[in-house]
């Protein structure tokens, strides 16, 4: 580039909204919040991280399951590992590696590729900066570079880190960076809750860009104690109506219990008939039947998706879907998440199999059907 030609530093400077929230709540630099706290802590261990900018995706609330960090610089490899290029990494979360020969295992940031060239090509970190990058974009010069001076043990290892040096990753910067203003909202979120939630109203949920509908984090906040404007207007007689009523109308709903008819129901027997649907890994084992409310939804690929439902205040179930569990849901899922029906979606239910590791439950589904408004879809 211009930059690199000229030998100037480039610096990126970003409009952040969790710097928004954050500065909603308190104005103390980032900096200034201890590197370390119990509470903190433990709100992350707990996976209580609604509200928390890139902390609060189902696949950041299974990192901090796994790692469940203690400190900053904790945090900041739990945002790191999610990543896709740490994909090698991820599946060490649970089994600690003590094989040095397989360094390649564990490259979660930018910075660990390089140490690893520097290892393998004895040369300087520029020079091995500029052979990641050649690595990234596949320069097969670069490549052959590496190969040439490889071991047989190390040969082995080289496919692992193309797959690291080509996709998206953190270097150790970035993800301190990140990791400081997190743990700030960590520590607010700790502390200072109520304010936590009606900053987050204003800065963030009222942009309407977030990973969850917005009736999770009002939710939050009613839990908390802020206060909603349905709370003061009696002639809108919001108790009259019945919670999913409140919900289908306001898009949230008052009082301390949650939305009626939603439940976890283990010990549900699997019967015969079903297994021509579902893997025959699962054969004989009992289902459990859900009803939720749904939260948030992604499809991968044409025969994935996952998808969170809420069953309870502060209480929420991760549901899989899979062609290879079940046919029928998954083609029920794929058809509803790539049209704008899951938009009118409200009620998910069905039937699955439950999974708990490192305290993450999710189920495998088995059975599914949507509920919007107007009744089934």
């Amino acid at each position: 580039s211009d930059c690199q030609k000229k030998r100037y530093f480039k610096i990126d400077i970003l409009a952040n909204r969790g710097l928004t929230h954050l500065w909603g709540i308190s104005h103390k630099q980032v900096f200034e919040y201890p590197s370390s706290d119990d509470a903190t802590a433990k709100l992350l261990g707990d996976c209580d991280v609604i509200g928390i900018l890139y902390c609060e995706s189902p696949a950041m609330k299974k990192a901090l399951r796994a790692l469940r960090p203690t400190c900053r610089r904790e945090l900041a490899l739990a945002l790191a590992i999610i990543r896709p290029s740490s994909r090698i990494a991820r599946s060490h979360m649970f089994t600690p590696v003590t094989n040095s020969s397989h360094k390649s295992d564990l490259l979660v940031f930018d910075d660990d590729a390089i140490e690893y060239i520097q290892s393998v090509m004895q040369c300087t970190e520029a020079e091995a900066e500029t052979m990641r990058k050649g690595f990234s974009k596949g320069n097969a010069s670069t490549i052959q570079k590496l190969q040439d001076k490889t071991t047989p043990t190390q040969e082995k290892d080289i496919p692992k880190l193309l797959e690291h040096a080509s996709k998206y990753s953190f270097c150790k910067s970035h993800a301190m960076s990140y990791a400081h203003l997190c743990w700030a909202l960590a520590y607010e979120k700790a502390h200072n809750t109520k304010r936590f939630w009606e900053s987050h109203g204003t800065a963030i949920a009222a942009e309407g860009q977030t990973v969850y509908r917005p009736w999770v984090y009002k939710r939050a906040g009613i839990l908390a104690g802020v206060h909603a404007p349905q709370q003061s207007q009696k002639f809108l007689d919001g108790y009259s109506l019945s919670r999913l009523e409140q919900y289908r109308n306001w898009g949230f709903w008052l009082g301390p219990e949650f939305v009626e008819g939603c439940f976890l129901e283990s010990g549900v027997r699997h019967h015969a008939s079903s297994n021509r649907s579902s893997g025959n890994q699962s054969k004989g084992q009992p289902l459990c039947r859900f009803r939720g409310l749904w939260a948030t939804g992604r499809a991968f690929g044409r025969s994935k998706a996952f998808i969170t439902i809420g069953v309870g205040n502060s209480e929420f179930l991760d549901l899989f879907v899979s062609e290879q569990q079940s046919p029928a849901a998954s083609q029920v899922a794929q058809s509803f998440m790539r049209s704008t029906l899951v938009k009118k979606v409200d009620v998910v239910q069905g039937t699955g199999f439950v999974r708990n590791f490192q305290g993450s439950k999710s189920i495998e589904v088995v059975s599914l059907s949507f509920e919007g408004p107007e009744g089934q879809e």
